[in-house]
């Protein structure tokens, strides 16, 4: 909003959003599926999975472009944190 002393001009502006998803275990099953649904919805998701080949098999598997594969350990404090360092 700019003020001048007779006119008030309101600025278009725009807010951008992106809403992005961290899936453990997202290489096979019940978390694949999620991945799939997640990312058919417009959402970026972070597919992980403790094995890194199996990961990038199942992010091709989808072959969805908002789709990314991290490797993951949950119980390896230093993994959390190289994905917290990731996106």
């Amino acid at each position: 909003v700019i003020f001048d002393r007779k006119f008030v001009i309101l600025m278009p502006f725009f807010i951008f959003v992106t809403r992005v998803a961290v899936v453990t275990g997202g290489n096979r099953g019940i978390g694949l599926e999620i991945c799939k649904q997640l990312a058919s919805n417009g959402i970026t998701v972070v597919l992980t999975a403790r094995d890194e080949k199996r990961g990038a098999e199942a992010v091709n598997t989808l072959g969805l472009s908002n789709v990314v594969f991290h490797q993951l350990e949950v119980s390896v404090p230093s993994s959390a944190a190289r994905l917290a360092d990731f996106y």
